[in-house]
């Protein structure tokens, strides 16, 4: 499973672009929810695997310039808030 790392516009430009590409009626009515990282300024949304964002290093989504794709999360998307304190 792929994940997309951006900004938290970039990530929800992605579920609204795979929401109505998919046309979710009904149970689901979106893709996914996008996650704030704890302590950096980034945000993620898993990937739709057949809506990919880069075909080798080509962008196929316009409005996503600059965003990272990336196998897996690292452990540090996981701190648990409380952790921080």
């Amino acid at each position: 499973m792929n994940y997309i790392i951006g900004t938290k516009e970039q990530c929800e430009f992605y579920n609204a672009h795979v929401t109505e590409l998919k046309k979710y009626n009904g149970v689901t009515m979106k893709w996914a929810e996008a996650k704030k990282h704890p302590t950096k300024d980034l945000w993620s949304i898993v990937e739709e695997p057949t809506i990919p964002v880069y075909d080798e290093s080509e962008l196929l989504i316009e409005g996503l310039e600059g965003v990272e794709v990336i196998e897996r999360l690292l452990e540090d998307w996981t701190i648990d808030e409380l952790e921080l304190i």
